[in-house]
């Protein structure tokens, strides 16, 4: 039976044109940027001929070309493929991406549980404080923080993670506080387990599904986020590409 009901989201998923659409543009880019971190001879056209060109190259007699003809999106204002930049851009916004919400899980977690865990004085900080950063538009603090850092895209993935942090921790705490109370984390402190071997090993995996599922929706608004940013200046500088 509990093979039958895990199979029902597959099965909803695979029945959803729209999802299987999504599924297969956002394979195809990840698949696109690691065949480019692993063969850069891409851009010089020594592998696929007349489909990606040098992203970085201004051909300004090729200006503004409409797809087709050699460019399969067209050409920008400065002659450069359209469709190369997008693909070279997705190391960049998938960098930050995965790297923002890497960063911003294990600190929030950490902070949550251990909010969790003492409960009181230190929850009360702990989340105060998370909640005053959760009452910031998360856009515009992000973009305040890169501001101050300045520009780069290390100080980029610090922003969009900082940001992340209150999220991750909240619903950590959320969860770690109904594991909390359950008979084998009675037991462990009963017996005299300390207490990060409680959190590490009793209310950390039995808190970690809610995070998951969260971290998959923050990487994509960390995308978005990246490309907020560098669209309006303040990202990575050229000639690096970014979706922005």
């Amino acid at each position: 039976m509990r093979a039958i009901a895990s199979s029902r989201p597959v099965r909803r998923v695979l029945a959803n044109p729209s999802s299987l659409l999504g599924a297969a543009l956002v394979l195809a880019l990840v698949v696109c940027a690691i065949a480019v971190i692993l063969d850069d001879r891409i851009a010089s056209r020594q592998v696929i001929t007349n489909l990606l060109h040098d992203p970085y190259a201004a051909e300004l007699r090729e200006k503004l070309r409409p797809p087709g003809s050699g460019y399969v999106l067209g050409t920008d204002a400065l002659g450069r493929d359209v469709l190369s930049r997008m693909i070279y851009a997705s190391q960049t916004s998938f960098l930050v991406g995965f790297s923002a919400v890497a960063l911003a899980v294990p600190i929030g977690v950490a902070i949550g549980m251990v909010a969790a865990y003492y409960g009181r004085t230190v929850d009360e900080i702990l989340m105060r404080a998370m909640d005053v950063l959760l009452t910031l538009p998360t856009l515009l603090l992000a973009l305040a923080l890169v501001g101050i850092l300045g520009r780069g895209l290390n100080n980029i993935i610090f922003a969009i993670a900082l940001v992340n942090i209150p999220v991750f921790a909240r619903i950590a705490r959320g969860s770690a506080l109904k594991v909390r109370q359950l008979d084998f984390v009675q037991a462990a402190q009963s017996i005299g387990e300390d207490d990060i071997g409680i959190i590490m090993r009793e209310i950390l995996p039995n808190s970690v599904t809610p995070v998951i599922i969260q971290a998959s929706f923050s990487i994509a608004l960390a995308i978005i986020f990246e490309a907020t940013i560098s669209f309006l200046g303040l990202g990575v500088s050229p000639p690096s590409t970014s979706w922005g």
